[in-house]
């Protein structure tokens, strides 16, 4: 994958035009906490990275969930869920729904890109989850939507594996270090270290937002949102 394809995948988007669960763990108690529905509140920000006013959200406004499935990387393939995002500025995420589809139409790993990530066992069923946004019927162009984790500064990306697996990436200058250890839904977060380097690691106990925005603001995030939250 080239390197500006990689910086698309870090803030979770699939395209500028069209990712919630708390992260697996072996325990199965953990396991079942994942499949319920979620509240994820719905920020929009700026070109400058300023949060807008709740006026400025339109009113029709969905998000729409799809699936690449057997990739990382390319284009939706399979419509997921619709979630009005209402009057309180949030969706209702049906993680059960979600589980339940991509259980069914995953597809063994194999990149569509060129893209040099290995996803160990070769025969692992693979699906991501991409994000979008509408206003009534109308895509939102120009705009990055994203799943964000408020508490690790960085952005997440759902994803469905069929069994334990871990995610590599030797030929890259990104840190892969995503390791599933069960099979179902997983959260992929994506950070930088200390040298601006990506880091996608499996995420623990993340506390998810989605964020709509012009691509410029997405390195501007962190500080608008924890100056909404009073930080």
């Amino acid at each position: 994958m080239r390197r500006e394809v990689l910086s698309t995948v870090f803030v979770s988007l699939v395209t500028f035009v069209v990712g919630t669960t708390l992260s697996l763990s072996v325990s199965a108690t953990e396991q079942v906490s994942v499949l319920r529905a979620i509240s994820v509140p719905v920020y929009f920000l700026s070109a400058t990275g300023e949060l807008l006013p709740t006026a400025t959200i339109p009113r029709d406004l969905t998000l729409q969930l799809s699936a690449i499935t057997g990739s990382f990387g390319g284009s939706p393939d399979l419509p997921l869920q619709t979630n009005r995002v209402g009057s309180k500025n949030e969706i209702r995420l049906d993680l059960a729904d979600l589980s339940a589809k991509l259980s069914v139409h995953a597809a063994r790993f194999s990149e569509r890109d060129d893209t040099p990530l290995e996803l160990t066992p070769s025969e692992v069923r693979f699906a991501r989850v991409s994000t979008g946004a509408l206003s009534g019927l109308d895509v939102l162009t120009g705009l990055a939507v994203s799943f964000w984790d408020l508490e690790a500064k960085g952005s997440l990306v759902l994803i469905y594996c069929d069994r334990p697996c871990r995610l590599r990436a030797p030929k890259l200058a990104d840190d892969f270090k995503f390791e599933v250890p069960s099979p179902g839904l997983v959260w992929m977060l994506n950070t930088k270290d200390e040298n601006a380097r990506f880091v996608h690691t499996r995420a623990i106990n993340p506390h998810p937002v989605i964020v709509i925005a012009p691509p410029e603001a997405l390195d501007r995030i962190s500080p608008s949102l924890e100056r909404s939250r009073g930080k």
